[in-house]
Protein backbone atom coordinates (compact mmCIF):
# COMPACT_ATOMS: atom_id res chain seq x y z
CA UNK A 1 0.00 0.00 0.00
CA UNK A 2 1.60 3.53 -1.44
CA UNK A 3 1.66 6.00 1.15
CA UNK A 4 1.19 9.76 0.78
CA UNK A 5 3.45 12.39 1.85
CA UNK A 6 2.70 13.95 5.37
CA UNK A 7 3.79 17.13 6.81
CA UNK A 8 5.00 17.08 10.24
CA UNK A 9 4.49 20.66 11.54
CA UNK A 10 6.65 21.89 15.02
CA UNK A 11 6.39 24.00 17.00
CA UNK A 12 9.62 26.32 17.93
CA UNK A 13 10.46 24.80 21.18
CA UNK A 14 9.90 21.18 19.57
CA UNK A 15 12.06 21.75 16.70
CA UNK A 16 14.72 22.62 19.04
CA UNK A 17 13.86 19.21 20.23
CA UNK A 18 14.44 17.72 17.08
CA UNK A 19 17.48 19.57 17.21
CA UNK A 20 19.23 18.52 20.15
CA UNK A 21 18.10 15.03 19.80
CA UNK A 22 20.30 14.81 17.16
CA UNK A 23 23.34 16.19 18.83
CA UNK A 24 22.80 14.67 22.84
CA UNK A 25 21.96 11.22 23.46
CA UNK A 26 19.59 11.30 25.81
CA UNK A 27 17.26 14.92 25.78
CA UNK A 28 14.88 15.76 28.61
CA UNK A 29 11.56 17.77 27.73
CA UNK A 30 9.53 19.47 29.45
CA UNK A 31 9.48 21.04 32.61
CA UNK A 32 6.16 22.57 32.97
CA UNK A 33 2.05 21.86 32.11
CA UNK A 34 0.72 22.29 28.75
CA UNK A 35 4.59 23.01 26.83
CA UNK A 36 3.08 20.48 24.18
CA UNK A 37 5.50 17.52 25.29
CA UNK A 38 3.47 14.47 24.30
CA UNK A 39 3.04 16.67 20.86
CA UNK A 40 6.77 17.26 20.27
CA UNK A 41 7.65 13.29 21.39
CA UNK A 42 5.37 11.98 19.25
CA UNK A 43 5.83 14.12 16.63
CA UNK A 44 10.06 13.81 16.76
CA UNK A 45 9.72 10.31 16.66
CA UNK A 46 7.54 9.97 13.93
CA UNK A 47 9.94 12.12 11.72
CA UNK A 48 12.74 10.02 12.62
CA UNK A 49 11.19 6.94 11.31
CA UNK A 50 10.76 8.53 7.48
CA UNK A 51 14.16 10.24 7.98
CA UNK A 52 16.05 6.71 8.98
CA UNK A 53 14.33 3.95 6.91
CA UNK A 54 13.99 0.73 8.25
CA UNK A 55 14.31 1.46 12.17
CA UNK A 56 12.53 1.46 14.96
CA UNK A 57 10.95 3.47 17.38
CA UNK A 58 9.44 2.95 20.54
CA UNK A 59 6.88 5.51 22.41
CA UNK A 60 6.66 4.31 26.44
CA UNK A 61 3.82 5.07 29.10
CA UNK A 62 3.10 3.33 32.10
CA UNK A 63 -0.03 1.90 30.76
CA UNK A 64 -1.66 1.51 27.73
CA UNK A 65 -4.76 3.39 27.84
CA UNK A 66 -2.48 6.25 28.52
CA UNK A 67 -0.85 5.69 25.28
CA UNK A 68 -4.46 5.03 23.86
CA UNK A 69 -5.08 8.76 25.02
CA UNK A 70 -2.19 10.65 24.43
CA UNK A 71 -0.24 9.13 20.97
CA UNK A 72 -2.28 6.72 19.22
CA UNK A 73 -5.52 8.41 18.73
CA UNK A 74 -3.49 12.03 18.30
CA UNK A 75 -1.89 10.48 15.84
CA UNK A 76 -4.58 9.02 13.63
CA UNK A 77 -6.42 12.05 14.49
CA UNK A 78 -3.27 13.65 12.94
CA UNK A 79 -2.13 11.69 10.19
CA UNK A 80 -5.57 9.65 9.50
CA UNK A 81 -3.56 8.29 6.08
CA UNK A 82 -1.32 6.48 8.64
CA UNK A 83 -3.92 4.35 10.12
CA UNK A 84 -3.99 1.49 7.55
CA UNK A 85 -0.82 0.39 8.31
CA UNK A 86 -1.41 0.53 12.04
CA UNK A 87 -1.35 -2.70 13.75
CA UNK A 88 -3.95 -2.71 16.04
CA UNK A 89 -3.27 -6.39 17.90
CA UNK A 90 0.45 -5.29 18.14
CA UNK A 91 0.47 -1.70 18.66
CA UNK A 92 2.64 -1.27 15.89
CA UNK A 93 2.67 1.24 12.80
CA UNK A 94 4.61 -0.42 10.25
CA UNK A 95 5.58 2.32 7.46
CA UNK A 96 6.55 1.17 3.65
CA UNK A 97 9.50 2.36 4.30
CA UNK A 98 10.78 -0.36 6.71
CA UNK A 99 10.49 1.99 9.47
CA UNK A 100 8.58 0.42 12.26
CA UNK A 101 6.99 2.92 15.48
CA UNK A 102 6.33 0.85 18.76
CA UNK A 103 3.21 1.61 21.64
CA UNK A 104 5.06 -0.35 24.57
CA UNK A 105 3.26 -0.09 27.87
CA UNK A 106 5.30 -0.49 30.88
CA UNK A 107 3.72 -0.84 34.34
CA UNK A 108 5.44 -3.20 36.19
CA UNK A 109 8.98 -4.67 36.62
CA UNK A 110 8.45 -7.42 34.43
CA UNK A 111 6.82 -5.57 31.73
CA UNK A 112 10.64 -4.49 30.59
CA UNK A 113 11.52 -8.05 30.64
CA UNK A 114 9.98 -7.74 26.85
CA UNK A 115 12.12 -4.99 26.00
CA UNK A 116 15.36 -6.44 26.94
CA UNK A 117 18.22 -7.43 24.73
CA UNK A 118 16.37 -5.62 21.66
CA UNK A 119 17.80 -3.25 19.50
CA UNK A 120 15.56 -0.08 19.86
CA UNK A 121 17.23 2.93 17.42
CA UNK A 122 14.84 5.82 19.53
CA UNK A 123 13.26 5.22 22.75
CA UNK A 124 10.85 7.87 23.69
CA UNK A 125 9.53 7.67 26.82
CA UNK A 126 6.39 10.20 27.60
CA UNK A 127 6.20 11.54 31.31
CA UNK A 128 9.87 9.62 32.72
CA UNK A 129 8.90 10.79 35.84
CA UNK A 130 6.85 8.27 36.33
CA UNK A 131 9.55 5.87 36.61
CA UNK A 132 12.37 4.94 39.07
CA UNK A 133 15.88 5.42 37.72
CA UNK A 134 16.59 1.70 37.54
CA UNK A 135 13.78 1.52 34.73
CA UNK A 136 15.22 3.85 32.59
CA UNK A 137 18.47 2.67 32.95
CA UNK A 138 17.50 -0.84 32.03
CA UNK A 139 15.71 0.27 28.81
CA UNK A 140 18.17 2.20 28.10
CA UNK A 141 20.55 -1.00 27.87
CA UNK A 142 17.88 -1.59 24.70
CA UNK A 143 19.02 1.64 23.08
CA UNK A 144 21.79 0.60 20.65
CA UNK A 145 22.53 0.69 16.92
CA UNK A 146 24.02 -1.11 14.52
CA UNK A 147 22.42 0.59 11.51
CA UNK A 148 24.99 2.63 9.63
CA UNK A 149 24.48 6.53 10.03
CA UNK A 150 21.71 5.85 12.44
CA UNK A 151 22.70 7.07 16.36
CA UNK A 152 20.29 5.71 19.54
CA UNK A 153 18.88 8.35 20.92
CA UNK A 154 16.37 8.43 24.21
CA UNK A 155 13.74 11.46 24.26
CA UNK A 156 12.31 11.89 27.56
CA UNK A 157 9.44 13.84 28.51
CA UNK A 158 8.55 15.05 32.11
CA UNK A 159 7.46 17.76 34.94
CA UNK A 160 9.05 18.10 38.53
CA UNK A 161 7.69 15.67 41.09
CA UNK A 162 6.94 11.97 41.10
CA UNK A 163 9.51 9.20 41.74
CA UNK A 164 11.83 9.77 39.22
CA UNK A 165 12.21 14.06 40.39
CA UNK A 166 15.55 13.26 41.95
CA UNK A 167 17.25 11.39 39.14
CA UNK A 168 15.59 13.96 36.51
CA UNK A 169 17.28 16.58 38.59
CA UNK A 170 20.29 15.49 38.95
CA UNK A 171 21.32 14.48 35.52
CA UNK A 172 19.63 17.72 33.38
CA UNK A 173 18.80 20.08 36.09
CA UNK A 174 21.62 20.21 38.88
CA UNK A 175 24.22 18.09 36.35
CA UNK A 176 25.67 15.88 39.29
CA UNK A 177 27.02 13.16 37.33
CA UNK A 178 28.51 10.17 38.23
CA UNK A 179 32.52 8.63 37.02
CA UNK A 180 30.84 6.54 34.93
CA UNK A 181 28.20 9.37 32.72
CA UNK A 182 29.16 11.46 29.99
CA UNK A 183 27.68 14.92 30.50
CA UNK A 184 27.70 15.52 26.93
CA UNK A 185 25.25 12.90 26.84
CA UNK A 186 22.73 14.83 28.72
CA UNK A 187 20.42 17.74 27.46
CA UNK A 188 17.33 19.76 28.77
CA UNK A 189 14.88 22.11 27.41
CA UNK A 190 12.47 23.94 28.95
CA UNK A 191 8.85 23.53 27.69
CA UNK A 192 6.26 25.70 29.47
CA UNK A 193 2.30 26.63 28.68
CA UNK A 194 3.49 29.68 27.22
CA UNK A 195 5.53 28.27 24.38
CA UNK A 196 2.38 26.33 22.78
CA UNK A 197 1.21 28.56 20.87
CA UNK A 198 -1.12 25.62 19.50
CA UNK A 199 -2.66 25.83 23.14
CA UNK A 200 -3.00 29.04 23.71
CA UNK A 201 -5.00 29.89 20.55
CA UNK A 202 -7.00 27.14 20.87
CA UNK A 203 -7.64 27.31 24.49
CA UNK A 204 -7.36 30.22 26.39
CA UNK A 205 -9.17 29.22 29.26
CA UNK A 206 -6.34 26.92 30.21
CA UNK A 207 -3.65 29.08 30.73
CA UNK A 208 -6.07 31.23 32.98
CA UNK A 209 -6.71 28.08 34.83
CA UNK A 210 -3.75 27.33 35.58
CA UNK A 211 -2.69 31.34 36.51
CA UNK A 212 -6.41 30.79 38.77
CA UNK A 213 -4.32 28.10 40.97
CA UNK A 214 -5.00 29.60 44.22
CA UNK A 215 -1.74 27.81 46.19
CA UNK A 216 1.42 30.02 45.21
CA UNK A 217 3.34 26.72 45.15
CA UNK A 218 1.53 24.53 42.74
CA UNK A 219 1.00 27.89 40.21
CA UNK A 220 4.47 28.18 40.11
CA UNK A 221 5.05 24.43 39.22
CA UNK A 222 2.22 24.59 36.43
CA UNK A 223 3.76 27.67 35.49
CA UNK A 224 7.22 27.49 35.91
CA UNK A 225 8.29 23.95 36.18
CA UNK A 226 10.10 24.73 39.25
CA UNK A 227 12.17 21.70 40.58
CA UNK A 228 12.83 22.40 44.12
CA UNK A 229 8.50 23.07 44.50
CA UNK A 230 5.93 21.39 42.29
CA UNK A 231 2.61 19.74 42.78
CA UNK A 232 3.01 16.39 44.14
CA UNK A 233 5.80 17.45 46.34
CA UNK A 234 4.22 16.55 49.96
CA UNK A 235 6.34 18.93 52.12
CA UNK A 236 5.68 22.14 49.95
CA UNK A 237 6.35 24.48 53.41
CA UNK A 238 9.85 23.40 52.82
CA UNK A 239 12.39 26.22 51.95
CA UNK A 240 15.94 25.86 51.62
CA UNK A 241 16.07 29.79 52.63
CA UNK A 242 13.85 29.10 56.00
CA UNK A 243 14.85 25.86 56.92
CA UNK A 244 18.64 24.82 56.58
CA UNK A 245 21.25 26.33 58.26
CA UNK A 246 24.73 26.88 57.85
CA UNK A 247 27.16 24.08 59.11
CA UNK A 248 28.78 26.55 61.46
CA UNK A 249 25.64 26.72 63.35
CA UNK A 250 26.72 23.20 65.22
CA UNK A 251 29.02 25.49 67.50
CA UNK A 252 25.93 27.55 68.35
CA UNK A 253 24.69 23.37 69.89
CA UNK A 254 24.07 23.95 73.63
CA UNK A 255 25.31 21.24 76.29
CA UNK A 256 22.43 21.12 77.90
CA UNK A 257 20.04 20.52 74.99
CA UNK A 258 18.74 17.18 74.53
CA UNK A 259 20.87 15.21 71.37
CA UNK A 260 19.76 11.74 70.45
CA UNK A 261 20.14 9.12 67.84
CA UNK A 262 17.99 7.73 64.68
CA UNK A 263 18.71 4.63 62.98
CA UNK A 264 16.97 3.16 59.96
CA UNK A 265 18.57 -0.31 59.02
CA UNK A 266 19.51 -1.00 56.11
CA UNK A 267 21.89 -3.58 53.73
CA UNK A 268 20.93 -3.61 50.74
CA UNK A 269 19.31 -0.31 50.74
CA UNK A 270 21.76 2.04 52.90
CA UNK A 271 21.54 1.93 56.74
CA UNK A 272 21.06 5.98 57.75
CA UNK A 273 21.50 7.29 60.70
CA UNK A 274 20.92 10.70 62.02
CA UNK A 275 21.32 13.00 65.06
CA UNK A 276 19.06 15.56 66.10
CA UNK A 277 18.69 18.26 68.69
CA UNK A 278 16.56 20.21 70.37
CA UNK A 279 17.19 23.42 71.73
CA UNK A 280 15.51 25.54 75.27
CA UNK A 281 12.29 26.09 73.06
CA UNK A 282 12.05 23.19 71.58
CA UNK A 283 13.01 23.17 68.13
CA UNK A 284 14.68 20.72 66.83
CA UNK A 285 18.11 20.10 64.26
CA UNK A 286 19.32 17.86 62.66
CA UNK A 287 22.92 18.10 62.90
CA UNK A 288 24.35 14.97 61.68
CA UNK A 289 24.09 12.12 59.47
CA UNK A 290 25.89 9.11 57.60
CA UNK A 291 24.72 6.31 55.43
CA UNK A 292 25.99 3.33 53.65
CA UNK A 293 25.01 0.31 52.03
CA UNK A 294 26.34 -3.79 52.47
CA UNK A 295 27.64 -3.00 55.95
CA UNK A 296 27.88 -5.51 58.78
CA UNK A 297 26.14 -3.99 62.20
CA UNK A 298 29.94 -3.73 63.38
CA UNK A 299 30.93 -1.97 60.44
CA UNK A 300 27.88 0.45 60.79
CA UNK A 301 27.75 0.88 64.40
CA UNK A 302 31.68 1.86 64.06
CA UNK A 303 30.96 4.68 61.36
CA UNK A 304 28.19 6.20 63.52
CA UNK A 305 30.49 6.13 66.55
CA UNK A 306 33.03 8.19 64.05
CA UNK A 307 30.06 10.59 63.28
CA UNK A 308 28.24 10.78 66.42
CA UNK A 309 29.54 10.52 70.53
CA UNK A 310 27.13 7.79 71.31
CA UNK A 311 27.58 7.55 74.55
CA UNK A 312 26.83 11.11 75.55
CA UNK A 313 22.98 10.31 73.65
CA UNK A 314 20.27 11.27 75.64
CA UNK A 315 18.17 7.96 73.96
CA UNK A 316 18.73 6.44 70.40
CA UNK A 317 15.57 5.23 68.70
CA UNK A 318 15.32 2.96 65.38
CA UNK A 319 12.60 1.36 63.26
CA UNK A 320 10.94 -1.46 64.57
CA UNK A 321 12.01 -3.80 62.33
CA UNK A 322 15.61 -4.18 64.15
CA UNK A 323 14.09 -6.19 66.35
CA UNK A 324 12.50 -8.99 64.58
CA UNK A 325 13.87 -12.59 64.03
CA UNK A 326 14.24 -14.23 60.99
CA UNK A 327 15.32 -18.36 60.85
CA UNK A 328 16.47 -18.60 64.66
CA UNK A 329 19.41 -15.71 64.28
CA UNK A 330 20.04 -13.06 66.28
CA UNK A 331 17.78 -9.56 65.68
CA UNK A 332 19.44 -6.20 64.40
CA UNK A 333 19.02 -4.92 68.12
CA UNK A 334 20.64 -7.78 69.71
CA UNK A 335 23.71 -7.60 67.20
CA UNK A 336 23.73 -4.05 68.44
CA UNK A 337 23.26 -4.07 71.86
CA UNK A 338 24.90 -7.59 72.96
CA UNK A 339 27.29 -9.14 70.49
CA UNK A 340 29.58 -5.85 69.83
CA UNK A 341 32.47 -4.15 72.05
CA UNK A 342 31.14 -2.77 74.95
CA UNK A 343 32.60 0.60 73.30
CA UNK A 344 30.65 0.15 70.40
CA UNK A 345 26.98 -1.16 71.78
CA UNK A 346 24.11 1.32 71.09
CA UNK A 347 21.07 0.28 72.47
CA UNK A 348 17.86 1.41 70.92
CA UNK A 349 14.31 1.65 71.49
CA UNK A 350 11.65 1.65 69.33
CA UNK A 351 10.59 4.36 67.78
CA UNK A 352 6.81 5.66 66.77
CA UNK A 353 6.49 4.80 63.56
CA UNK A 354 2.95 5.62 62.31
CA UNK A 355 3.17 6.80 58.88
CA UNK A 356 0.52 9.49 58.52
CA UNK A 357 1.28 11.08 61.96
CA UNK A 358 4.51 11.16 61.29
CA UNK A 359 4.22 12.90 57.87
CA UNK A 360 1.88 15.03 59.73
CA UNK A 361 3.95 16.09 62.33
CA UNK A 362 6.96 17.14 60.03
CA UNK A 363 4.75 19.25 58.15
CA UNK A 364 3.74 20.79 61.09
CA UNK A 365 7.87 21.30 62.58
CA UNK A 366 8.28 22.76 58.94
CA UNK A 367 4.99 25.32 58.95
CA UNK A 368 6.15 28.64 59.16
CA UNK A 369 3.34 30.74 57.76
CA UNK A 370 -0.69 31.43 58.04
CA UNK A 371 0.36 30.16 61.87
CA UNK A 372 -2.55 29.66 64.13
CA UNK A 373 -2.71 31.97 67.38
CA UNK A 374 -0.69 30.29 69.91
CA UNK A 375 1.43 28.13 67.42
CA UNK A 376 4.98 29.66 65.75
CA UNK A 377 6.98 28.07 63.29
CA UNK A 378 9.29 26.83 61.83
CA UNK A 379 10.53 24.50 64.29
CA UNK A 380 12.78 21.85 62.48
CA UNK A 381 15.62 22.84 60.35
CA UNK A 382 18.69 20.94 58.61
CA UNK A 383 22.27 21.88 58.78
CA UNK A 384 23.34 22.45 55.16
CA UNK A 385 26.31 19.58 55.34
CA UNK A 386 22.93 17.14 55.78
CA UNK A 387 22.86 16.92 52.20
CA UNK A 388 21.35 13.61 52.04
CA UNK A 389 18.09 14.55 54.25
CA UNK A 390 17.99 17.75 52.72
CA UNK A 391 17.49 15.85 49.34
CA UNK A 392 15.16 13.44 50.74
CA UNK A 393 12.63 15.94 51.95
CA UNK A 394 12.32 17.95 49.25
CA UNK A 395 11.48 14.99 46.94
CA UNK A 396 9.41 12.93 48.56
CA UNK A 397 5.62 12.77 47.49
CA UNK A 398 2.18 11.80 48.30
CA UNK A 399 1.25 8.59 48.05
CA UNK A 400 -1.28 8.70 45.41
CA UNK A 401 -3.27 5.55 46.49
CA UNK A 402 -3.74 7.33 50.51
CA UNK A 403 -2.42 11.41 49.60
CA UNK A 404 -2.41 11.57 53.75
CA UNK A 405 0.73 9.55 53.65
CA UNK A 406 4.26 10.37 52.11
CA UNK A 407 4.89 7.56 49.02
CA UNK A 408 7.08 4.68 50.13
CA UNK A 409 10.16 4.77 47.88
CA UNK A 410 12.76 2.16 47.78
CA UNK A 411 16.49 2.13 46.92
CA UNK A 412 17.69 1.69 43.82
CA UNK A 413 20.83 -0.61 42.33
CA UNK A 414 22.01 2.40 40.22
CA UNK A 415 21.18 4.87 43.02
CA UNK A 416 21.36 4.24 46.56
CA UNK A 417 19.97 7.22 47.72
CA UNK A 418 16.37 7.47 45.59
CA UNK A 419 15.23 5.46 48.81
CA UNK A 420 13.22 7.44 51.53
CA UNK A 421 15.48 6.45 54.47
CA UNK A 422 16.63 9.87 55.44
CA UNK A 423 13.11 10.96 55.62
CA UNK A 424 12.07 8.02 58.40
CA UNK A 425 15.00 8.89 60.36
CA UNK A 426 13.44 12.38 60.31
CA UNK A 427 10.16 11.22 61.22
CA UNK A 428 11.11 8.61 63.85
CA UNK A 429 13.36 11.41 65.33
CA UNK A 430 10.14 14.20 65.39
CA UNK A 431 7.86 11.47 66.22
CA UNK A 432 10.02 10.58 69.69
CA UNK A 433 9.09 13.90 70.92
CA UNK A 434 6.60 15.59 71.43
CA UNK A 435 3.35 16.17 69.08
CA UNK A 436 2.45 19.52 68.45
CA UNK A 437 -1.70 19.57 68.41
CA UNK A 438 -4.40 19.95 66.79
CA UNK A 439 -6.27 21.96 69.01
CA UNK A 440 -5.70 25.67 69.52
CA UNK A 441 -4.45 25.51 73.02
CA UNK A 442 -3.78 28.47 75.97
CA UNK A 443 -1.29 30.22 76.86
CA UNK A 444 -0.52 28.06 80.05
CA UNK A 445 -1.02 25.01 77.77
CA UNK A 446 1.65 26.14 75.18
CA UNK A 447 3.53 26.67 77.51
CA UNK A 448 3.05 23.17 79.55
CA UNK A 449 3.83 21.66 75.93
CA UNK A 450 6.33 23.45 74.36
CA UNK A 451 8.94 24.45 77.48
CA UNK A 452 11.34 20.92 77.91
CA UNK A 453 12.74 19.99 81.46
CA UNK A 454 15.19 21.62 83.25
CA UNK A 455 18.96 20.59 82.92
CA UNK A 456 18.29 19.62 87.17
CA UNK A 457 14.97 18.08 86.06
CA UNK A 458 16.91 15.92 83.17
CA UNK A 459 19.61 15.03 85.16
CA UNK A 460 17.28 13.86 87.76
CA UNK A 461 14.84 11.68 85.52
CA UNK A 462 18.53 10.36 83.87
CA UNK A 463 19.40 9.02 87.59
CA UNK A 464 16.06 7.84 88.36
CA UNK A 465 16.03 5.45 85.58
CA UNK A 466 19.20 4.32 85.70
CA UNK A 467 18.47 3.44 89.32
CA UNK A 468 15.40 1.02 88.49
CA UNK A 469 17.34 -0.22 85.47
CA UNK A 470 20.06 -1.41 88.11
CA UNK A 471 17.52 -2.63 90.28
CA UNK A 472 15.49 -4.84 87.49
CA UNK A 473 19.66 -6.41 86.49
CA UNK A 474 20.23 -6.97 90.10
CA UNK A 475 16.57 -8.86 90.04
CA UNK A 476 16.27 -10.68 87.23
CA UNK A 477 19.65 -10.67 85.96
CA UNK A 478 19.26 -8.99 82.97
CA UNK A 479 19.68 -5.58 80.82
CA UNK A 480 16.46 -3.53 80.24
CA UNK A 481 16.76 -2.27 76.70
CA UNK A 482 14.38 0.65 77.07
CA UNK A 483 17.41 2.73 79.00
CA UNK A 484 20.70 2.52 77.26
CA UNK A 485 23.32 0.73 78.88
CA UNK A 486 26.14 1.26 81.57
Amino acid sequence: MAMTEIKIPLQPKQREFDEAVEKYKCVLFGGAKGGGKSHGLRSVILKRRFQYPGTVGAIFRRTYEELEANHIRPLFTAYPSLEPFYNKTRHVLNIPNGSVLEFNHCDKERDLRLYQGREIHDIGIDEVGQWIEDWFQRLRGSNRSAVPGVKARMMLTGNPGDIGHKWMKRLFITREFTEREDPNDYYFIQSKVYDNAALMDNDPEYIRNLEAEPNALRRRAYLDGDWDIWAGQFFSEFRRGIHVLPSEFIAQVQPHWTRFGIYDHGFFHPAFWVEMAVDSDGNLYVIKEWGDRGKRVDEISMAIHDVSNVDALDYCVAGTDIWAKRDGSKSIFEQFSQDLPDELKIIFQQAKTNRIQGAQQIRKHLAYQNLPEGMRGPRLFILEHCTKTIDCITRMIHDPKNPEDVLKVDATETDPWAGDDPYDCVRYGVMSRFQIPEEKLTQEEIERTFVPLTKEQRVNSWIEKRRKQADKQKKFGSRDPIYGRF
